[in-house]
């Protein structure tokens, strides 16, 4: 059975930018639909915000002001569908709450055939103290998960069959 609709979920960051490179490697020039998740992320009180940590890890975090947060999650939106240039069918949400429980209902709401992560390389701790948005997807997804790591994604950009190798 051939995937159709393929949701990629998407922070903007390094490590989506990467699964979204994979996914546009292993489906341009067919008829699948990408969807792009994006999670604008909720603070107390009502107010959203994004939290943005780069490769470097935590001590790299960038928080930003809550009026900026809906600004920033298209721009995450636009420069993940950049990444996905050539592919017939995209389309972008942007799904207000945490990443894990925001993706988990675009999963449900929308009903995808597959999902894709990017993943980034947090130490340990940095896992513990932020939490692995791929991880908690994969535990809770009623579709199948696949998540590319960094140096899967570089390779099959570099020569599309090495990822199945």
């Amino acid at each position: 059975m051939a995937v159709t609709t393929i949701l990629l979920a998407s922070d903007g960051g390094p490590g989506a930018l990467r699964a979204a490179d994979w996914v546009r490697a292993q489906w341009a020039g067919t008829d699948a639909e990408v969807i792009v998740a994006v999670a604008e992320v909720p603070l107390p009180g009502g107010a959203y915000s994004l939290t943005i940590v780069p490769e470097g890890g935590a001590d790299e975090a960038i928080y930003l002001a809550p009026e900026t947060a809906s600004e920033l999650a298209v721009a995450a939106l636009r420069e993940t569908e950049r990444h996905l240039a050539g592919m017939a069918r995209v389309r972008g949400t942007i799904w207000r709450g945490k990443p894990v429980p925001a993706i988990l209902t675009a999963i449900r709401q929308l009903r995808p055939g597959l999902v894709v992560v990017g993943r980034r390389n947090l130490s340990r701790g940095e896992r513990l103290l932020l939490g692995s948005v791929s991880a908690g997807v994969v535990a809770h997804s009623p579709v199948p998960v696949l998540v590319v790591p960094p140096a899967v994604a570089e390779a099959v950009m570099e020569e599309p069959a090495a990822a199945g190798e």
